[in-house]
């Protein structure tokens, strides 16, 4: 199985997210809100999901779609200019960063199960990184794990190999498990 196509959130592709995160909304609820929000805005399941479907009325990216062979979305990843991340500020990895303008952010990725470990995050990054650049973004950043043994579920954010291999480097080390990459398209 390959990635036929990728395309970003709209009100067209909107079910089929849906489908991807089945009716829990991926990750306990998520339904990618969790950087979006503030400590009291996090509402998971419903909430969440009346909460991202409403940035679909904005100018504001939100993230993109990956298709298999078959037309069926298996891969899901958020990018957007880093300022509409606010939980950012209040974590280790986002607190020393800046959201000047043209600084975007590739916070997370989802692929359906069944689907992972094919190389769909490969084909993600590389395309929120042309998504960033097509939209004025001068530089794009992620926050991966460091681990070589991480679970599952911490693979959300993407690896420090991942991000490596499309050109994002270092700047810092906040954690001992997760660094902030960056790439510059300057």
């Amino acid at each position: 199985m390959i990635i036929k196509r990728i395309a970003p959130l709209s009100a067209a592709t909107w079910p089929d997210l849906e489908d991807l995160f089945g009716r829990n909304g991926a990750c306990v609820g998520c339904w990618c809100m969790w950087w979006r929000t503030g400590k009291n805005d996090y509402s998971a399941g419903a909430g969440n999901r009346r909460a991202l479907k409403g940035f679909l009325k904005t100018d504001v990216s939100v993230g993109l779609l990956a298709y298999s062979d078959e037309d069926r979305p298996v891969g899901w990843c958020a990018v957007a200019p880093r300022s509409s991340y606010p939980r950012l500020a209040l974590t280790a990895v986002g607190r020393a960063g800046t959201d000047e303008d043209g600084r975007w952010a590739v916070p997370c990725f989802y692929v359906r199960p069944g689907h992972r470990r094919r190389g769909f995050t490969d084909d993600l990054l590389a395309a929120a990184c042309e998504h960033s650049r097509e939209h004025g973004a001068t530089i794009v950043e992620g926050y991966p794990t460091t681990s070589q043994k991480a679970r599952t579920d911490d693979l959300f954010v993407g690896t420090k190999n991942l991000f490596a291999r499309h050109g994002f480097v270092v700047v810092r080390q906040p954690t001992p498990k997760r660094v902030v990459m960056e790439r510059s398209f300057g």
